[in-house]
């Protein structure tokens, strides 16, 4: 995503709080971020990949004295169901462990590669709001 190869259009969310902070802005080291108009509802931003693609992992960042503690992934094949990361085949969704300062990037590795044409990051708990930057590793399938 940092690299914008992921056109803006392709990376949306359930809202956002203005147009500073729009879903487009959560590119990793971004001179802004996403940030939900709502944290006290579900939330979630997503990244179509627009082609079936080899995710393994997360990487994270807050940003302005805000930031995302933990969240949950869900992602889709194309023409798929929704399906959230776990440690195990049909276990419950795996949460993982999100940012503590405003900048320091956290890697999350996915348990095994999971092909995906979207993918969801559902924000959990949150310091102060959601403001989230991100970056999705992977590789063609």
């Amino acid at each position: 995503m940092e690299d914008n190869i992921i056109p803006d259009s392709q990376i949306t969310a359930t809202d956002y709080a203005f147009s500073s902070w729009r879903p487009s802005y959560a590119r990793l080291h971004h001179n802004t971020a996403w940030s939900s108009h709502r944290p006290d509802v579900p939330q979630h931003i997503q990244i179509d990949l627009n082609q079936q693609q080899y995710v393994t992992g997360v990487v994270t960042q807050g940003k302005d004295d805000a930031w995302v503690e933990n969240y949950r992934v869900e992602y889709t094949s194309i023409g798929g169901n929704w399906k959230f990361v776990s440690d195990t085949t049909g276990g419950p969704p795996k949460v993982f462990t999100g940012n503590t300062d405003i900048d320091t990037p956290v890697t999350n590795m996915f348990p095994a590669p999971i092909s995906v044409s979207k993918i969801r990051i559902h924000p959990g708990a949150v310091y102060r709001w959601i403001h989230m930057r991100i970056e999705i590793l992977g590789c063609d399938v």
